[in-house]
């Protein structure tokens, strides 16, 4: 009764002798959000858009190093995504389809951050480009790419290039007032890249008053050196133009990175590594907010809501947690090596990014990567095109989503509608030269994170489990052939369950279903929970008891299971021997759904804790796991701890040594690369670490059968 009205429930007397004391001393009971308080100001922002990121080619190392090195260090830095320049320090790189074909082939699980690739434009690849507008964001139109009949070049590439997407630039005084009557002319969006002189501002500022569609970004080693502190350098802007830069800086657009941090090391002799200038760009920034140049409302606008805008792509949804007052040499995991070129080395930084959350985890954790593989994904094909976008207050638009290109932040997450479309494979679409819709999504692609809440049920939940079910008419006897991608299948339609019945009360998802539950253990939380689950969705349940079964008369457990199937579409089954589960399977027509074997296993109690979890504290990676209790016999725990292992966390056990874990779950965690400490005490030092305190009580029962 007290869950089913969510009425506060104590269970635990140490729990209520605190209440009866804090009430008894009148303690104020009033709950709020602050779980620490510190000296620090920590604040959480989106995942940073880098507009302009140049990756150099080095020698000795392959492309793929180079773009993972560069990628991570974006990553550990604040940014989650990546526009990449087509060119390198050999001059255009991405020029046709088959070289950013052979790009995605190089780079193929090297990029940490979400990306897009621009195209290089050429004297003599304009009639190329045509084919990868729909695979690259934007065209790029470099100073240096043309010859003396520049300005005839150029219109032919700006007359071939797509309107929805942007043009980007580094010209500079004549030649970008060239580029910039070309773009009015042709109607086109152009962009500005790494402004440093007053006078190319002023164009920009001027074409902005005559209503051109003309954005720009600055590097921010821009903002804070100058060609005064590296006597010779042609390519920092002089004190005058930075002053020019800061006192119209709401002229300018964006911040990017660019290529300055690397052109200035190449300048001094030094090694140019990936990912120059990405650590330094966030500790500039809040050294300018100290200073009173900038606010943290300009900083989030002008790196993450106006490069989205500019590049016309969809939010990846992804934030960082950042101490503004932390120096970034206090981070575990270092940014970048010490071996990496930063004119500001020395110097105090303050601005670590100590949480980085992207594509539905935790990715970086104090600047350590808690993932062991790439994550990032080609945004291409999220850019937004104008010809194409669809209303979602459209008749035509299934259960009144909206579409894929229009999503807000929540609702670009998930989708049941059966048309939204997969991408193809972005290397089979290069070599058609061609862009195709694909099939529909799989659950995995689905369901890495939480769901919109407006969605419509029952009749999208139930259309997305009959068509992406992975348990469909499968018996959920064991965890251990569960994979990642299945749970975050379960766990969406599960949400979107609870948040149905919330709205309906009963839903009819399982209307005219039966469910038996066969219980040969005394049982209040799963059979309950079985019975509850299956009425809400509108089944019936016929319930199983060992005193009230005809086991008692002398039936076996396979009899009994063949009986009942005959009247039911699935069984859930406890039984005391741990080899039930496999039994009832093997001799049962219908699903079998394990409620607890013996002391094995306890799958669907195991499932519940997880999603519970990821719905408490948003993910499940990087968190601090405490298991107190008994540890040997407790089938939930062993269970939730196979599971665990399709994820990055830190695994505590306490236990007197008689109930420790059984060794050769322990070495599987181990195996998987978890971290396990193991204790006989809960010390003050490991509940300071633990993000979820898992207590079990002591199966009498198990023991007593053990000795």
């Amino acid at each position: 009764m007290a869950v089913d009205y969510a009425v506060p429930l104590i269970t635990n007397v140490k729990n209520a002798k605190l209440l009866i004391e804090a009430l008894a001393r009148n303690i104020a009971l009033d709950v709020n959000s602050i779980d620490a308080q510190t000296s620090h100001n920590t604040i959480e922002m989106p995942g940073l858009v880098n507009i302009s990121t140049y990756i150099p080619t080095l020698q000795g190392h392959s492309p793929a190093y180079s773009f993972e090195e560069t990628t991570k260090t974006a990553v550990a830095s604040g940014f989650t995504f990546a526009s990449i320049l087509p060119l390198s320090s050999e001059g255009p790189t991405i020029v046709d389809a088959r070289s950013l074909s052979k790009a995605h082939e190089t780079l193929h699980g090297s990029i940490f951050t979400d990306f897009a690739f621009s195209v290089a434009a050429t004297e003599d690849n304009a009639n190329l480009i045509e084919h990868v507008s729909g695979l690259t964001s934007a065209l790029y139109l470099p100073s240096k790419a043309f010859g003396p009949e520049k300005l005839s070049a150029a219109s032919t590439h700006f007359a071939s290039w797509v309107e929805s997407k942007p043009i980007v630039t580094d010209c500079r005084t004549t030649d970008l007032a060239s580029t910039l009557l070309l773009a009015s002319l042709y109607n086109k969006k152009i962009h500005v890249t790494g402004v440093t002189r007053k006078e190319d501002l002023a164009l920009v500022q001027m074409s902005k008053e005559k209503n051109l569609a003309v954005t720009c970004d600055v590097s921010v080693y821009a903002l804070f050196l100058t060609k005064e502190d590296y006597p010779g350098v042609s390519f920092l802007p002089s004190k005058e133009d930075q002053k020019a830069l800061w006192d119209n800086i709401e002229i300018i657009d964006a911040f990017s990175v660019g290529t300055l941090p690397s052109r200035l090391a190449e300048f001094l002799g030094k090694p140019v590594t990936p990912g120059l200038g990405f650590a330094d760009t966030l500790p500039l920034l809040f050294r300018a907010v100290t200073d009173g140049k900038l606010t943290i409302a300009d900083i989030i606008s002008k790196l993450h809501d106006a490069p989205i805008q500019i590049l016309g792509l969809t939010d990846n949804e992804s934030t960082i947690e950042v101490d503004t007052d932390r120096l970034i040499s206090s981070l575990k995991g270092k940014i970048s090596s010490s071996s990496n070129f930063s004119p500001f080395a020395g110097q105090p930084m303050k601005g670590a990014v100590e949480r980085v959350h992207m594509n539905g985890q935790t990715v970086c954790l104090e600047g350590d990567f808690l993932v062991k593989e790439a994550l990032g994904k080609e945004s291409a094909f999220l850019v937004q095109h104008s010809s194409k976008l669809v209303e979602s207050s459209q008749p035509d638009t299934p259960l009144g989503i909206m579409s894929p290109l229009l999503s807000n932040r929540r609702s670009s997450r998930f989708s049941f509608d059966a048309s939204a479309a997969k991408k193809a494979s972005i290397i089979g679409t290069l070599r058609e030269s061609v862009v195709e819709d694909g099939d529909i999504p799989t659950g995995a692609d689905l369901v890495s994170s939480k769901p919109p809440r407006e969605l419509a049920p029952p009749n999208a939940i139930s259309s997305y489990i009959k068509n992406n079910n992975p348990f469909l008419r499968q018996s959920i006897l064991s965890v251990k052939n569960i994979s990642r991608a299945n749970l975050h299948a379960l766990f969406a339609v599960a949400q979107e369950m609870r948040l149905a019945v919330e709205r309906e009360g009963v839903l009819d998802i399982l209307k005219g279903r039966v469910l038996t539950t066969a219980f040969f253990e005394p049982s209040t939380r799963t059979a309950s929970s079985f019975n509850a689950a299956m009425q809400r969705l509108g089944g019936r349940v016929v319930p199983i008891s060992e005193q009230g079964s005809s086991v008692k008369k002398g039936e076996t457990l396979q009899d009994t299971i063949r009986t009942m199937a005959c009247y039911s579409d699935a069984i859930v089954l406890r039984h005391p021997d741990e080899e039930s589960a496999d039994i009832a399977a093997k001799y049962s027509p219908v699903p079998i759904i394990n409620g607890g074997n013996g002391s094995r296993e306890h799958p669907t109690q195991a499932m519940l804790d997880l999603f519970t979890m990821r719905e408490e504290l948003g993910t499940v990676n990087g968190i601090t796991i405490t298991f107190m209790g008994d540890l040997k016999y407790g089938r939930p725990v062993h269970s939730l701890c196979k599971l665990l292992q399709h994820y990055q966390v830190r695994v505590q056990l306490v236990s007197p040594k008689e109930l420790r874990l059984p060794n050769n779950l322990k070495q599987q965690m181990l195996d998987n690369g978890l971290t396990v400490i193991e204790s006989e005490e809960l010390t003050k030092d490991l509940i300071a670490k633990s993000d979820v305190l898992y207590s079990t009580h002591v199966c009498h029962a198990s023991i007593t059968k053990s000795q």
